[in-house]
């Protein structure tokens, strides 16, 4: 009996221990594959894992997944309808060839994850892996803490540029926006446990001083909404109603408006040029947009799409044929023209 109890407390641990070091590897992905090319493909790996083995469950388990699951399935049903949607664009158009519409629907496997997620966790028992888990997020807080405020003065690691007055951080990542996602992740994982460990609240503080020092627009307003419904669920207990999304909609609105008119007043901006074209791509090539891999997309870049010669963007800088580092850049031109 002894031996089968410390048998079983040693397969805990070192599934606590795989879950960490997965864990450790997806937040720090972007630094390690600047030092080590490979661990660029950690988040493919997974994702690709999860998709497999969510088709396996479903095929396997489908009596059993059926009552539990209706929303994961009518998730993957919208997705398996938008990807028909965009292919039909494809096919009616034929700006692309097929084989690089193809690579951009698998770049798209973040959204079949979303879906396939409660598939494959559907046994998977949070509860046991809390406690490891929400410590190590919280070593991971404060080691970033510390080093962005001692980079702020000391300047152990480059800053992107300067806003405000304030040097933008990025520390050992290859950009702000980098550490900015790092952040967000931690915050979001903080949140889980947020009721079982009321104290997650000051590390959450501390990654939020950190996310507001990458100085990404996005990022700011993300944490100005989330202190808000923080106040709302753990202060005011109680649900989202109309008025606090129309707060929360104003307040956004009112941080971005400066970069969006900025952008519509330089047309001649490669981000400028990819909103401005995406709207009237999207009006012109109504209801089915003009199909995947040809505008706001990376293999629209590698496999240069014609739509780029026909609104003028083959001589913008980042953009051009044979620089077009900016055209993946925004994500909602992909999105409204495609």
């Amino acid at each position: 009996m002894m031996r089968n109890l410390y048998y079983f407390k040693s397969k805990i641990n070192i599934k606590q221990i795989a879950l960490i070091f997965f864990m450790y590897l997806l937040i720090f992905e972007n630094a390690l594959e600047a030092k080590f090319y490979m661990f660029g493909k950690i988040d493919e790996l997974v994702s690709i894992s999860i998709i497999l083995i969510g088709m396996i469950k479903i095929v396997v388990m489908r009596d059993y997944l059926r009552n539990e699951l209706s929303k994961s399935y009518k998730i993957l049903f919208a997705i398996l309808l938008f990807i028909c949607i965009g292919l039909t664009g494809n096919f009616i158009f034929k700006y692309q060839y097929m084989q690089y519409a193809i690579r951009d629907i698998i770049s798209l496997r973040g959204l079949i994850c979303y879906g396939m997620i409660p598939i494959v966790f559907l046994d998977f028992n949070y509860k046991e892996y809390m406690r490891v888990v929400n410590i190590n997020l919280r070593i991971i807080t404060l080691i970033l803490f510390t080093l962005t405020i001692c980079n702020l003065f000391m300047n152990f690691y480059p800053h992107f540029e300067v806003r405000f007055g304030i040097k933008a951080q990025q520390l050992f990542f290859s950009h702000p926006t980098y550490l900015a996602n790092t952040c967000v992740l931690i915050i979001a994982l903080l949140s889980v446990s947020i009721f079982r460990c009321k104290g997650n609240i000051i590390y959450i503080g501390l990654i939020g001083i950190v996310t507001l020092l990458t100085l990404r627009t996005k990022v700011i307003v993300f944490v100005i909404a989330y202190i808000y419904l923080l106040f709302i669920v753990i202060i005011r207990k109680r649900k989202l109603n109309k008025k606090d999304l129309i707060l929360i909609m104003i307040i956004a609105s009112i941080l971005t408006v400066g970069k969006v008119t900025e952008y519509l007043q330089n047309p001649d901006w490669a981000r400028s040029a990819l909103v401005i074209n995406s709207t009237k791509i999207a009006g012109q090539h109504f209801p089915f947009g003009s199909g995947f891999g040809t505008f706001g997309s990376w293999k629209s870049a590698v496999n240069y799409s014609p739509l780029y010669y026909t609104y003028g963007m083959e001589c913008l800088w980042g953009t051009s044929p044979d620089a077009y580092f900016f055209i993946a850049d925004t994500f909602w031109p992909m999105v409204l023209a495609q």
